[in-house]
């Protein structure tokens, strides 16, 4: 029955053969073509369908027509943007999902952060080095928020490096994730130096970047907004 329903004309049915398929409980390539094949249909609920049940059976062989529907029709339709990163997360590897950081479009760069975050890959760090803020917000909140990626919060507590960031939310998660590394740095191999943030002198209220080893970072400025002990991670105002 299941097999008839692909040729169907029409949509609703070939959308919930899709659906069906990737609800047998286990990942099958029974109907990988099928599946396939549909993200190029004219219909939506059809290309969303496809899209889920190919990332719930893990079928191989589909990043491309993934990638073109997240970019094309997923650009304007979270549905569909949803859909792509399921199936990104399911049918391509972490280090194929980070290789993404280079697409040109932000609506994939923005799905394969989810994807990369649904399965808590290390290798969310590649979109640190974009230059859009909403990028690197997206990766930050992967990154630091939840359950985290630990293995990746030193990356994030690097861009406390970069000069020019703007946007708060990020720079909060940076500053909390170079906490978290420096709680984890043992006792004996701490410096002195206490981490010091403070207000950017030219911008009042900006949070300012830092600089130099976690265990050492030290700026100077006008307004000093949060120190944090080297020693016992205490917070001071």
């Amino acid at each position: 029955l299941l097999r008839n329903a692909w040729t169907n004309k029409n949509a609703e049915v070939i959308a919930q053969a899709a659906k069906v398929s990737g609800d047998l409980g286990k990942p099958s390539e029974k109907y990988k073509e099928e599946l396939i094949n549909r993200l190029d249909h004219d219909n939506d609920r059809v290309k969303f369908f496809s899209a889920i049940a190919l990332g719930n059976n893990k079928i191989k062989g589909a990043s491309e027509k993934i990638v073109n529907l997240i970019s094309g029709p997923g650009s304007k339709d979270p549905y569909l943007r949803h859909a792509g990163s399921m199936a990104l997360s399911g049918s391509m590897s972490a280090d194929e999902i980070a290789a993404l950081s280079n697409h040109p479009n932000k609506s994939v760069k923005l799905a394969a952060i989810v994807a990369m975050r649904r399965i808590a890959a290390p290798e969310i760090r590649a979109f640190l080095k974009d230059a859009d803020e909403l990028i690197l917000l997206e990766a930050a909140r992967a990154i630091h928020d939840d359950q985290s990626i630990p293995e990746a919060l030193p990356d994030l507590a690097a861009l406390l490096n970069r000069k020019g960031l703007k946007n708060e939310a990020l720079i909060r998660r940076a500053l909390n994730a170079a906490l978290s590394a420096l709680a984890a740095i043992p006792f004996l191999e701490r410096g002195k130096p206490s981490i010091t943030v403070a207000c950017e002198p030219d911008v009042p209220g900006t949070p300012i970047r830092t600089a130099g080893k976690v265990s050492e970072v030290v700026v100077g400025a006008s307004t000093p907004i949060i120190i944090a002990s080297a020693y016992d991670g205490s917070i001071e105002n």
